[in-house]
């Protein structure tokens, strides 16, 4: 395995993001042919050797990167931090095979020759020490890996969302709902066909970005273009709104004109249908493969939570079941005076899902988008949306990752060809 330090060609065309990328993304020739991307970033401290996953490209590549820094005389303790997602179902670069978070994890440390008792595993699942307790005792594993979780994204959602609060207006809404959906998952098309079925999304600004994936999920008398009319992905920052597989230009959150089309969504609507990353573990993608897996339990909070909680906008959360009794237990209130929320506690997910927009429905049949707005702004909603933008701050930091690396040694930068000091690695 030989590394080298080129992006491919158009990787992003914007040079300033490129340099800055490129010192961020480690590149592997594997034997088969194909590169490894790594978005790296790892540290030394002592005998502490700790991993900081970005992304999930290729990451069942990832011991490769492992080999490159591990040292057996000297890390008695290797961290490896993946609370960017949630997921258990990872893909090889060619699409052939498919393993399972927790499998993935154990042919790594075979791959390096390194015992799972040094290995701490950190990811953006709260239940997932749960699911890797059912995982080893179905597969009889007795040596175990140290499982535990971090919220990322409340840190992050504060750190990058905050200095735009005082772009949001709280006056003269005009539609109920805003739905804000990217990559085409099971859920998000599911909810777009319900909220088209009952003839809801004129009373919503939603966004969708569709790809051959999307046509597989929707059910076969569904028209796609009745969907592509109503739901303006340009608004996102998308160049066309048909027959798009993949963005061609996206503007970033610092353009003006992004910022307008953005906040459009929030100015004009009342309250949130939020579609997390995670609905249902055993979603379309997995099952399509094979993968549905009794073991895995997932909940997991994104930017699409917390955003609203920062925006102080009520909503209702596709995500796990149990994500609204979950926030609870976090010292969050939810919205059971405007919503009904018997839906977090339904387990099997098209009848949650269908319970979540019902809850929806029945909002808008309710309330006119005045009464909506004046309800919002009751004293009890109000409490209610201020006390968790408070606990939003107190929660981000009690549950961000706790390693800090101060007087740790950056090895992504000493380990970068780009750097007049590298000598290249040693493979013997």
């Amino acid at each position: 395995m030989n590394q080298t330090s080129d992006l491919p060609n158009g990787y992003l065309k914007n040079r300033k993001i490129s340099k800055a990328l490129s010192e961020l993304v480690q590149i592997f020739d594997l034997k088969d042919g194909n590169k490894f991307y790594w978005y790296k970033s790892v540290y030394e401290h002592k005998e502490q050797l700790h991993f900081v996953l970005l992304f999930h490209d290729d990451i069942v590549n990832f011991s490769n990167c492992i080999k490159q820094y591990y040292k057996p005389n000297l890390h008695k303790q290797i961290i490896i931090s993946f609370g960017t997602e949630s997921m258990f179902c990872f893909n090889s670069v060619d699409n052939k095979k498919f393993y399972n978070l927790f499998e993935l994890l154990h042919l790594w440390l075979v791959d390096c020759n390194i015992h799972p008792s040094i290995v701490s595993f950190q990811n953006g699942n709260q239940l997932i020490n749960k699911a890797y307790t059912e995982w080893c005792k179905d597969h009889n594993i007795k040596d175990k890996i140290t499982m535990g979780w971090y919220d990322l994204w409340a840190k992050s959602t504060i750190h990058t969302h905050m200095g735009l609060i005082d772009k949001l207006q709280h006056d003269n809404k005009k539609k109920h709902f805003c739905c804000l959906n990217n990559k085409p998952r099971w859920h998000r098309l599911k909810v777009l066909e319900y909220l088209h079925d009952n003839n809801l999304l004129q009373h919503g600004s939603c966004s969708f970005v569709f790809n051959d994936d999307a046509k597989n999920i929707l059910k076969d008398n569904f028209n796609r273009e009745d969907l592509v009319k109503y739901i303006p992905m340009c608004r996102d920052g998308w160049n066309t709104c048909k027959d798009i597989k993949m963005p061609s230009n996206m503007k970033y959150i610092q353009d003006v004109p992004e910022l307008d089309s953005y906040f459009s969504y929030f100015n004009e609507t009342c309250f949130d249908v939020i579609t997390e990353t995670i609905f249902n573990s055993n979603d379309w993608f997995h099952t399509k493969h094979g993968l549905q897996e009794n073991y895995w339990h997932n909940i997991f909070f994104t930017e699409k939570t917390w955003r609203s909680v920062l925006f102080k906008r009520p909503f209702v959360l596709l995500g796990g079941a149990g994500s609204l009794e979950t926030l609870r237990q976090h010292g969050f209130k939810t919205f059971d005076i405007l919503f009904n929320e018997d839906y977090d506690t339904i387990t099997d997910p098209e009848k949650r899902l269908s319970s979540a927009m019902d809850s929806v429905n029945n909002v808008i049949e309710k309330y006119s988008v005045s009464q909506l707005q004046d309800f919002i702004n009751s004293k009890d909603m109000q409490s209610i949306l201020n006390h968790n933008y408070e606990n939003l701050f107190v929660y981000a930091e009690q549950h961000k990752n706790k390693i800090s690396h101060d007087n740790w040694k950056n090895l992504s930068w000493e380990t970068h060809p780009i750097n007049p000091t590298f000598q290249g690695f040693d493979n013997d």
